[in-house]
């Protein structure tokens, strides 16, 4: 079979653009790597906040969270010239004990009762634990991972009533539990099987193959889906930047631009006079494929003309962002970030839409390193940041495998065969 030359340059395109595209992933992998610690690490200003600190790797015995920790220093671990000579942290050295530790300083260790807290401190200064990558996921509990699934959960079934309504706008009407199951499916597509968004555009070919004469209002709900939802994260974001403390002030001009740029995107596209001033319906006939564009134009616009749905929609996206935010709260507090709701969903918004401009896999990097900069803007850790993100990746994975378990159901095999079809189609249609 013969390619025509054309063809072969988009394809060319296209896996120069996903190789790039990995190479992005992979170099931010490697920076999450780089900055993460991967032991347990003791962090003291002997001469509180104007000493210098000095940092000592050991093992953490027990969780870190509790007011008194054990912690075991790795021998050699105390330079020659080191302040901390002659302390007691020099005695646990040298015997190959521990010390018990807290913010407020260290104690011995009672011989006698060696699990027992001591009742004041012996080393006053000012302690940071960091505990490396192993010793947090060590520590994690079930119960916050299924909390965080059934937050992910909602935020589906969110999705799902955001999109149902939206095919109903567009003539696409379709039963909402087939939303489910496609939404599902997409899911499993956009997370185990990551290509930007072409589990979502499959969800429209699907579509399209029970309602062929609204091939343009299938695609249409879903990029008014995509859209819609991007929108109400950046108006949350915006809220809670602007609700939060003097930390995430810098951010607030950025999450502001954004939602104004899009409400100002979605009203050229509603206000007949601003698209007579634009000349929108003239540009679009004037371009390629002009009747295809038209189509689209008259679905975007039977949507963005009907104002309570589009607050039925936007609460939804909310809704959404808001039980994101919730699940987590959930990864990262169970990890040991000590940080208020508010802080969460500023983190959480303001990630998440970045995390959703696709330049690699699946946001994959991208996510844990916004995750763990803006944990440390909020006075956490970034290695719990970038634990968080981690966790909360899987937690979507773990859904989306709920959408392959779709496709091993009767009905899946043809189901499997649409999305493929789908994908393809998306990737023509892109090209």
């Amino acid at each position: 079979m013969t390619i025509a030359p054309g063809e072969e340059r988009r394809r060319g395109t296209r896996r120069g653009l996903r190789l790039l595209s990995l190479i992005v992933a992979a170099a931010l992998l490697w920076l999450v790597a780089s900055r993460v610690p991967w032991r347990d690490e003791l962090v003291l200003h002997p001469g509180g906040t104007s000493g210098d600190p000095v940092a000592l790797q050991g093992d953490l015995l027990g969780d870190w969270r509790d007011a008194w920790v054990l912690f075991r220093f790795q021998p050699d671990s105390l330079a020659a010239d080191s302040p901390l000579r002659g302390t007691i942290i020099e005695g646990a050295l040298n015997e190959g004990g521990a010390l018990f530790v807290n913010r407020q300083g260290l104690a011995a260790v009672n011989p006698s009762a060696p699990t027992r807290p001591p009742d004041e401190v012996t080393l006053p200064a000012m302690v940071t634990l960091k505990p490396g990558m192993p010793s947090a996921f060590m520590r994690l509990e079930a119960g916050p991972i299924a909390c965080a699934l059934g937050f992910v959960l909602l935020c589906v079934l969110c999705i799902v009533t955001r999109w149902w309504r939206l095919l109903y706008l567009t003539g696409c009407t379709t039963p909402w539990l087939t939303c489910v199951r496609l939404t599902f499916v997409g899911m499993f597509f956009n997370t185990v099987l990551p290509g930007s968004t072409g589990g979502d555009l499959a969800r429209a070919y699907v579509v399209v193959r029970e309602h062929p004469e609204r091939r343009a209002g299938a695609l249409v709900s879903v990029l008014m889906d995509r859209l819609l939802g991007l929108m109400a994260m950046t108006l949350l974001a915006s809220a809670a930047v602007a609700s939060a403390d003097e930390r995430f002030a810098f951010l607030l001009p950025w999450t502001l631009c954004a939602a104004v740029a899009l409400a100002m995107g979605l009203l050229a596209l509603a206000h007949e006079g601003v698209r007579r001033f634009l000349r929108v319906d003239q540009i679009l006939r004037r371009l390629p494929q002009a009747r295809r564009l038209l189509d689209l134009d008259s679905n975007v616009k039977s949507i963005l003309r009907r104002p309570g749905e589009l607050v039925i929609a936007l609460t939804l996206s909310m809704g959404n962002h808001l039980f994101a935010a919730g699940a987590i709260c959930s990864l990262g507090r169970a990890f040991g970030a000590d940080l208020p709701f508010l802080d969460f969903l500023c983190v959480s918004t303001v990630a998440n839409t970045l995390t959703a401009v696709p330049i690699s896999p699946g946001g994959l990097g991208v996510g844990e390193v916004l995750f763990g900069s803006l944990f440390e803007v909020a006075g956490s850790l970034y290695m719990l940041g970038v634990a968080s993100s981690f966790t909360y990746r899987l937690v979507m994975m773990a859904a989306g495998l709920l959408g392959g378990l779709a496709l091993v159901l009767p009905g899946g095999g043809s189901l499997l065969a649409d999305f493929r079809e789908g994908r393809r189609a998306a990737r023509s249609d892109g090209d």
